[in-house]
């Protein structure tokens, strides 16, 4: 048979718990005091009757006077024992009954024997005691036997009416103070589940609406326990970044639209004129075709780049390389778009050998040192330097191009980010290159750093562990 868990809400799961827990803590309190105290009233009822004995021997050896028993004294002795469960027959020294309990006042003794045996009944979980009864010798001040006194009782532990009765307003306080505590335990698991259940509650309707795709909402709930806080603190950062990323897409969406529907209009164009004839199909026309033709190639590259990154990002093959080799290569392959642009690159190259994925880096390196010729004007210089530094490998590229505002610059390795459209149009590219860099220094467990300021330069500072 298949069972299910009964699902309930977190408050109600709360107040469940804990009124469960402290009823259990206050059962658990309340039968231990109550059995300390019990054990503790045992032992005071036990020795108080053996006084209450050793008193009422006291006093009747007090009432014999003058070789003679004063038998109203002793009467008043004699039914003050009965009352506190204490049969008492006195006889002299020859053996003759001078007063005894059940002779004399023997409803008075049914009645309290009665009301003992009801009373130890009651007490169903003590032993029971049977009555007995013990003769003790009675003897003067010169050591002379006056008499004998016979002692009849349940023991030295049975319960007298008021002792029940004592016992009973002690259970009821102690019920009462378990029923008060059982409610304030109730009030402030309410408190203390609402004050944890809200939150979370907030916070599920607003995950729910992230999932909508609504990121314009923001969590407005200050709560005073630390992991709460930091959930809606990290639900309302999530809504932001899902935000931006949304709003990046948008962005993508409408630039690469934008930058294939651009060269796509002008082959369009330049190819309709030439079959109506209004332009003859010269070198110059199909120039200027194929120069359209190679920028949708190159952007359809950075984007095939990308997902072939994206594929196989999780992989390192680690080797050996000489970090001074390797920058000069891509420096040789690049230098012919500095020279376009007049860019002076300066290197001050250390002889390193280092455990890298060559590939991974060589793509870090070719991206960087792409960007800086890209946006660095006319006449400008490019300065690479890579050393050792705290046991880590450091590479450096910095320029005097036209940097990067500093509200920015936490966003350019976002996927598909750029500072703006104007400059893309006229730089190329998608904004996926730094996002690669990035993740590819993340791999080899680096980091980056970047400064920069507008219409000064940038430099960027790629950290990595030099193994």
């Amino acid at each position: 048979m298949d069972y299910k868990l009964k699902k309930l809400k977190l408050n109600k799961k709360l107040i469940l718990s804990l009124v469960s827990l402290i009823i259990i803590v206050i059962l658990s309190i309340a039968l231990s005091i109550n059995s300390v105290f019990n054990k503790k009233f045992e032992q005071y009822i036990i020795r108080n009757n053996e006084n209450e004995i050793s008193n009422i021997i006291d006093s009747i050896r007090s009432k014999y006077v003058n070789g003679k028993w004063e038998l109203s004294s002793i009467q008043q002795i004699g039914e003050d024992a009965i009352s506190n469960g204490i049969f008492v027959d006195l006889y002299d020294k020859d053996s003759n009954l001078v007063w005894g309990a059940m002779t004399y006042n023997k409803n008075m003794c049914h009645m309290v024997m009665g009301s003992i045996e009801n009373n130890m009944n009651y007490m169903i979980n003590k032993n029971k005691s049977n009555y007995t009864e013990k003769l003790f010798e009675i003897k003067n001040l010169d050591n002379e036997i006056i008499g004998n006194i016979k002692i009849g009782s349940y023991g030295l532990l049975y319960y007298m009416d008021n002792d029940v009765d004592f016992l009973k307003e002690i259970n009821k306080v102690i019920t009462s103070i378990g029923i008060v505590m059982v409610l304030i335990t109730i009030f402030i698991a309410i408190l203390i589940s609402n004050n944890i259940s809200k939150p979370v509650e907030v916070v599920s309707n607003m995950a729910n609406l992230i999932g909508d795709g609504d990121y314009d909402n923001k969590i407005d709930y200050d709560s005073n326990i630390v992991e709460i806080d930091v959930l809606i603190k990290s639900i309302n950062n999530l809504s932001a970044k899902l935000e931006e990323q949304e709003n990046l897409r948008k962005r993508l969406t409408t630039d690469i639209s934008h930058e294939l529907r651009t060269p796509l209009t002008s082959i369009q164009t330049h190819l309709e004129a030439m079959i109506d004839g209004i332009w003859e199909p010269d070198t110059e026309r199909l120039n200027s075709v194929n120069e359209e033709v190679i920028r949708l190639t190159n952007l359809v590259n950075q984007l095939q780049n990308l997902a072939k990154f994206d594929s196989e990002k999780s992989k390192l093959n680690l080797a050996k390389v000489n970090v001074k080799n390797l920058i000069m290569n891509v420096v040789y392959n690049n230098q012919g778009k500095a020279l376009e642009k007049n860019i002076n690159i300066e290197c001050d190259l250390e002889s390193i050998d280092s455990y890298l994925d060559k590939d991974k880096i060589s793509q870090v390196i070719v991206n960087l040192l792409s960007n800086a010729i890209r946006y660095t004007n006319n006449g400008g210089k490019i300065f690479i330097s890579s050393y050792k530094e705290n046991n880590n490998l450091k590479i450096q590229f910095k320029d005097n191009g036209i940097g990067i505002p500093k509200e920015n610059i936490k966003y350019i390795f976002e996927r598909f980010y750029r500072v703006d459209e104007s400059r893309s149009k006229n730089t190329g590219g998608i904004g996926v290159g730094l996002t690669i860099v990035k993740s590819i220094i993340d791999l080899h467990q680096g980091t980056i750093e970047v400064r920069s300021e507008l219409n000064k330069g940038s430099e960027f500072i790629v950290i990595l562990p030099n193994l």
